[in-house]
């Protein structure tokens, strides 16, 4: 019943290691659409909310007569 443990090799762990990296890589280069997608939205919802903003206080300024 006592069976020496098999040993690990150099090539076992590489090759362990190298899989493990591509399913990282697969899964990382499907989320960074999804980051990029998201950056872009929120850039232009910053924009707009800048560009309303800033014509409302234009309107508001714009009222007074200056003598």
């Amino acid at each position: 019943m006592s069976s020496e443990p098999e040993k690990v090799t150099r090539h076992d762990l590489e090759r362990s290691l190298r899989a493990l990296q591509q399913d990282l890589s697969g899964v990382t280069e499907e989320k960074k659409s999804l980051v990029v997608a998201g950056g872009v939205a929120s850039g232009v919802v910053a924009l707009l909310a800048a560009y309303f903003l800033g014509r409302r206080k234009g309107r508001r300024s714009r009222n007074r007569i200056d003598r």
